[in-house]
């Protein structure tokens, strides 16, 4: 359903079924870099845009993110999304 609407993206149609459907969670990019870019990204909202709500939440699940799996993938975030459906069943 995404892919055949406006949600198609590269994470869609290659990360999620090659590094997340597989169990992999390879795909090489550090989620450590990942979480540092949305620090930046946040910082600059801040600074520009005080009252934005949803980078500061994007920047603080990318710290929990990198605080559960330092030296992961940042395809690893998925987990933390995926235990938190889980336990909302």
């Amino acid at each position: 359903m995404i892919n055949a609407s406006s949600g198609r993206s590269l994470a869609t149609t290659e990360r999620l079924p090659e590094s997340v459907l597989t169990g992999k969670f390879d795909f090489g990019f550090a989620l450590a870099l990942m979480s540092k870019d949305c620090r930046i990204g946040g910082s600059l909202m801040k600074e520009h845009f005080p009252a934005a709500t949803l980078l500061p939440e994007v920047v603080r699940l990318a710290q929990e993110c990198e605080a559960k799996t330092p030296n992961g993938d940042y395809t690893e975030a998925c987990k933390l999304f995926e235990e938190r459906a889980n336990n909302n069943l």
